[in-house]
């Protein structure tokens, strides 16, 4: 239909579209290919195992989805915001085809809101509960967010290939599963299975029995293993309890009960499930500040990319930080020898005994992130003190280069701020890194003076660095 432009008689804002190029290096399709391969990715969900494929099968209206799938990107052809220009499509393409009101409505949102899914499962904490709350305000119905779940992974699939990775796939998976809880009350099923809690009771019964059996550093045989397990994995994030083997997170909490003996931790592994290296430092409470920056100028220097990084604080004091890590040096895992060298470079740079910022001036590599043939895009930093309940949210674009993200730790760190999670994303060719910040007491609220200090500081510094 499309190569005899008939899809253009039916809607014409096609022909806009047509042949249009997406300059940037994010899209690898012109428009109107875009929009017929995410159509057809859609479809190929079908027979997808899974949640994805579950979602997908039980979504009755499907012609609604594909067609809002056709117009989400039709308003690239026209000036303004895509998804408002969209949103207007989609209203003249319902007059077109005389579609109820409530499927008007329906394709109407699900153009203007096409990005709304991938920003918060990307750019915003899943742990924090106003996030969730926020997003399923927005969609308000089931229906609506199982379109929108869909339409959001079939998008992101027909940018290119390997476009959508399990990283990505996790955590759109995540936020459909607690918003549909959100809004039915039910918990549903889970991306990672049908648990309702974050650890099946066969998992946590092996996780006791392992512990039960641990004989080695801090030994203590007075000690309740239940109550102690059961404490501490109430307090960890859902995906990454469920995602982590029984065995690994068994030498995790081993590594929190002989902190006493043994004060810092590194654990590396492959996260089979989400597809990423995790970098897993376990130590205590205000022993080591800006364990945040340390870390993360340790793995710029060994050329990996961070996409999440959750510094989680335990009741009992505990630090628990999780670096999730791209490795490009590697189609797949990286070897033993690879985790081990950069776990053991972590260590050594927490524990003092060796400088993070020599580490990262002697070992920089030579060519800093992608090429960019439309030179420098402006840097953006945003800060909200809105999305987060406990938390001020910093946003930060900017051109991608390696080092980004130590220079933008290094400069909160400056700035007295204390960065309790962190998530690195994309937007077109820049990087999106989100911070969520208090200040040195614990406190969310800034000042506009603080805000505006804190704004124009980053702005100068990432400028600086990436201007060398």
């Amino acid at each position: 239909m499309h190569q005899a432009s008939l899809l253009e008689k039916l809607v014409p804002a096609f022909s806009r579209v047509r042949g249009l190029m997406q300059f940037n290096q994010y899209h690898k399709y012109t428009v109107d290919e875009h929009s017929l391969l995410a159509v057809r990715e859609a479809e190929r969900l079908q027979n997808h195992q899974g949640i994805i494929g579950e979602v997908y099968r039980n979504i009755a209206d499907k012609d609604i989805l594909h067609l809002a799938l056709l117009l989400h990107d039709l308003g690239k052809g026209r000036p303004g915001d895509h998804s408002e220009v969209g949103q207007e499509i989609a209203h003249l393409t319902a007059d077109r085809l005389d579609l109820s009101e409530k499927e008007r409505q329906a394709l109407a949102f699900l153009v203007r809101h096409h990005l709304q899914m991938s920003h918060t499962a990307f750019r915003r904490d899943l742990n924090d509960p106003k996030t969730i709350v926020t997003f399923a305000r927005i969609v308000k119905t089931v229906g609506i967010l199982q379109k929108l779940f869909i339409l959001t992974i079939a998008d992101i699939s027909a940018v290119g290939p390997e476009v959508m990775t399990k990283w990505k796939e996790s955590l759109l998976g995540e936020l459909y599963s607690l918003t549909y809880a959100e809004l039915t009350g039910n918990t549903g099923p889970s991306y990672f299975g049908n648990e309702s809690e974050n650890v099946s009771l066969e998992a946590r019964d092996e996780l006791i029995r392992i512990l039960k059996a641990y004989r080695g550093e801090g030994y203590s045989p007075e000690l309740d293993w239940s109550e102690w397990v059961n404490a501490k994995l109430q307090q960890l994030p859902g995906r990454y309890v469920q995602s982590t083997p029984v065995d690994q997170m068994a030498a995790y909490l081993l590594a929190i009960h002989s902190l006493l003996v043994k004060p810092t931790h590194v654990e590396a592994r492959f996260n089979q499930t989400l597809g990423v290296s995790e970098y897993v430092l376990i130590t205590r409470e205000q022993t080591k500040p800006g364990i945040f920056m340390q870390v993360a100028g340790v793995l710029a220097a060994m050329g990996l990319q961070v996409l999440e990084a959750q510094i989680m604080t335990l009741q009992d004091g505990t630090v628990w930080d999780v670096f999730s890590v791209y490795d490009s040096d590697y189609e797949g895992p990286p070897s033993a020898g690879r985790l081990e060298e950069v776990a053991q470079e972590i260590q050594q740079v927490v524990e003092g005994r060796q400088s993070v910022h020599q580490m990262v001036e002697g070992r920089r590599r030579m060519a800093f992130g992608r090429p960019f043939p439309t030179g420098r895009h402006p840097t953006e930093v945003h800060i909200d003190q809105r999305v987060s309940d406990a938390f001020t949210v910093i946003d930060v674009f900017a051109d991608d280069k390696q080092g980004l993200l130590f220079v933008i730790a290094k400069t909160l760190v400056e700035l007295d701020l204390s960065i309790h999670m962190a998530r690195i994303g994309t937007r077109l060719d820049q990087v999106a890194d989100v911070f969520y910040v208090t200040n040195s007491q614990g406190e969310k609220n800034l000042s506009d003076e603080d805000c505006d200090r804190i704004q124009h500081t980053l702005h100068v510094a990432v400028d600086q660095f990436l201007d060398k």
